[in-house]
């Protein structure tokens, strides 16, 4: 009985070493990626948060963007009423817990309107 306990508790420690390292595996990449945004040629990264602001949507997030930005969301649901002109636009999930979800009903979701140049 002993050594059945035994092997039960060695497969439980092999399975949360295993999550923890899963864990810092994701924190790598993490890692890796934002050095990599932050040695990128964008021009700025706006976080919307409709919680706790400052920017609380995603057409305020289109004002204050410029060329070549990110826009990241936080968990939410969107909606955006006003067209994008700028380009090199990126919009992402700002963080991988939560879901972002962006509506929109009777025209598309994101309105991209860019010049020639």
């Amino acid at each position: 009985m002993s050594q059945i306990n035994d092997e039960k508790l060695d497969a439980d420690v092999n399975e949360i070493l295993m999550h923890r390292q899963l864990k810092d595996l994701n924190r790598s990449a993490e890692y890796i990626y934002d050095d990599m945004v932050r040695k990128f040629a964008y021009s700025r990264i706006i976080e919307v948060d409709p919680d706790n602001g400052p920017i609380s949507t995603l057409e305020m997030a289109l004002d204050f963007a410029e060329e070549n930005s990110i826009i990241r969301l936080a968990a939410g649901v969107y909606s955006c009423n006003k067209p994008n002109t700028m380009p090199g636009i990126t919009v992402e999930q700002k963080d991988k817990e939560g879901q972002v979800i962006i509506i929109g009903n009777q025209k598309a979701v994101i309105d991209v309107r860019l010049q020639k140049g």
